[in-house]
């Protein structure tokens, strides 16, 4: 048998971190055009079935309807579906607050000072980035929860740094970290001033066990802060113009 010609040798690519960030910003690029199609088709889809769902109830009431009857009840069957909107089937959140992240100014909270004594626990926390976090791909996002902040396996964000407790993306990071002070967070302190640390609770955020609220307090938002943490109900731009 004649030798068969030698099959010519496949290079593969060399994996740097520069060819893993850029394929990691491709897949959050593609992420967000899924999302917002997906959105969209929702969209459509939920303002169908108000329609097709009052229109069903009328005529089961009635046999027959005129188009403003059918028009007040489009608008209370609206009402009834918002529990079922879209951002609730896709678990889809943003922070939708408007203001730049960069234009804000920093809490002056002495973190270097306090580090030894919070562990960094406000990077155990949850919250979800605003789609210029998204576009600038920069800051990690969590692809089974978009658009929370990434988390590694002992629980904190995964720009953490280790064990200095440092962020490694200080100055991209989200609006969020920006506008959150511990100081009047009683989770995290028992006395601010005094450098006294609230190290059970501490302890709790940090294993994942932190129950529903602190005692005798008003149930407190797993968020960092008091900023609402909202699904955008606009197409979402996969490249800034």
């Amino acid at each position: 048998m004649a030798d068969q010609p030698a099959k010519p040798r496949r290079h593969l690519p060399i994996i740097d971190d520069a060819w893993a960030h850029e394929l990691d910003r491709q897949l959050d690029r593609s992420a967000l055009h899924a999302h917002a199609a997906e959105i969209n088709t929702l969209e459509r889809v939920h303002d169908l079935a108000a329609w097709v769902f009052s229109a069903m109830e009328l005529m089961m009431q009635k046999g027959l309807c005129t188009q403003a009857e059918l028009r007040e009840m489009n608008n209370r069957v609206k009402d009834s579906l918002k529990d079922r909107h879209w951002s609730k089937q896709v678990q889809l959140s943003l922070n939708g607050d408007p203001r730049d992240k960069y234009a804000q100014a920093t809490n002056p909270v002495d973190c270097d000072a306090r580090m030894h004594l919070c562990k960094g626990v406000c990077c155990y926390l949850e919250h979800a980035l605003q789609v210029k976090d998204i576009q600038e791909g920069i800051v990690r996002w969590d692809h089974g929860r978009p658009y929370w902040i990434r988390k590694n396996a002992e629980g904190h964000c995964v720009h953490q740094e280790r064990p200095s407790g440092r962020c490694g993306v200080f100055e991209a990071r989200p609006l969020i970290c920006r506008l959150y002070s511990c100081e009047n967070d009683q989770r995290v302190w028992h006395d601010f001033a005094a450098r006294i640390p609230n190290s059970e609770m501490i302890g709790k955020l940090m294993d994942g066990s932190f129950g529903d609220h602190l005692p005798e307090e008003p149930p407190p938002p797993r968020m960092i802060e008091d900023l609402p943490v909202i699904a955008s109900s606009t197409p979402i731009d996969p490249e800034p113009r």
